[in-house]
Order: structure tokens, then C-alpha cells, then sequence
């Protein structure tokens, strides 16, 4: 609950977000094709550019229990080979890494 938090908290809890957010997006963005689609600052979500079909690789990584993101294609046809990807406190730098390391058999 927000008031137990407090401010300290959830100051806190946006730093973690945010190093983990970076954490992420340095993983993936090591994987061969795949770079961020915007040179901008970010906090927790940022854009990926994927070497392939964003659709086929979040439902490739769904089989595996891996959320990937959401293909931008539907909401703007010229971020078709882009994959919004959110990145919170509550997800470990082993669930990261596993991310990356499937994210690059899916687009390999």
C-alpha cells in the first residue's frame, strides 16, 4: 500500500526501475539487429528496433512465459519493426538475462 511505502519508497522504487529499465535495454540492445528505436532518455519502457517480425518474437517468447512487449505496428505502421518494452523493480536481472538470451534465439 501507497501510505506504508512512503516517499523515501517510493523514490526508491523508481530507481530501481529505472537502473533495471537501463539494464534491459544495454542486454537486449547487445543482441545482433536490435538496437533502440529513439536516441531519447527514458525511465521504465523504451523502444526496441527488431531485425524481425515484433508479433512472431513476442508470441515466440509468450511459449516461454517471457511478457516481451507490445508491437508498435497497430498503433503507428512506420514503428512496424518496433517492440515497446517496460521494465519494473519486480523483475530480477536473471529474469532480464533470460529475456535476452531468448530474445536473441527469436530473432536470430
Amino acid at each position: 500500500d501507497l501510505q506504508e511505502l512512503g516517499q523515501r519508497g517510493l523514490v526508491r522504487v523508481g530507481e530501481l526501475s529505472m537502473a533495471k529499465a537501463h539494464y534491459a535495454a544495454e542486454r537486449l540492445t547487445a543482441v545482433p539487429g536490435v538496437s533502440l528505436r529513439f536516441a531519447q532518455p527514458f525511465f521504465k519502457e523504451f523502444t526496441l528496433k527488431l531485425p524481425k517480425s515484433p508479433e512472431r518474437v513476442a508470441a515466440k517468447l509468450a511459449r516461454q512465459s517471457i511478457l516481451a512487449g507490445l508491437p508498435l505496428k497497430t498503433l503507428d505502421r512506420k514503428l512496424g519493426d518496433c517492440l515497446l518494452v517496460a521494465v519494473t523493480e519486480k523483475r530480477t536481472k536473471e529474469e532480464i538475462d533470460a529475456f535476452a538470451d531468448a530474445l536473441a534465439k527469436a530473432v536470430a
